[in-house]
């Protein structure tokens, strides 16, 4: 009897307990088994002479490879992607009752205000002036990191930058 036959069923069903509902989507006990047996007889071709394992050992050696492939499916499909592939420009954005970046400082700042602006806008990119005029009008870096579909962090670090263009004009 082959390891595939004796411990599928077992692996499967020990693998199915672990994922939870919202992971059923991104991965399943079949795809996690299956790599973990090929890991397993990667292992064991790589070894130059033949090693002697018994059934209990191969199973425990198996559930270890299993549960760290399935760590890894976990922290991929969890983990917080830059962007996600998007790019969000400020023609992109829909927020209600608020107007572009040009239009909110023009209704709200005096001239030389104006002017100061128009010099840094060639300074910061259009993403830097969508978080700006967002800032203006009354948003937290949370609610703004919600909007934009990103982490927290990103809108700190792009803050960081506004503010040294601003600084560099002093």
């Amino acid at each position: 009897m082959t390891a595939w036959e004796s411990f599928q069923g077992r692996l499967r069903q020990f693998l199915e307990r672990r994922i939870p509902d919202h992971l059923q989507a991104h991965t399943n006990a079949s795809d996690v088994m299956q790599s973990a047996f090929l890991s397993l007889w990667r292992y064991f071709q790589k070894q130059e002479r033949p090693i002697q394992v018994g059934d209990e050992e191969l199973w425990k050696l198996l559930v270890t490879i299993a549960r760290r492939k399935l760590t890894d499916k976990w922290r991929k499909v969890l983990t917080k992607k830059r962007g996600e592939g998007r790019v969000i420009t400020a023609t992109d954005l829909e927020v209600q009752r608020q107007t572009s970046f040009d239009q909110f400082v023009v209704q709200r700042m005096d001239q030389e205000l104006v002017e100061l602006l128009e010099d840094i806008e060639a300074k910061i990119n259009e993403e830097c002036q969508v978080i700006v005029s967002m800032r203006l009008a009354g948003m937290t870096n949370a609610e703004i990191a919600t909007t934009l579909n990103c982490s927290l962090r990103r809108i700190e670090r792009k803050l960081v930058l506004i503010k040294s263009a601003f600084s560099e004009n002093d």
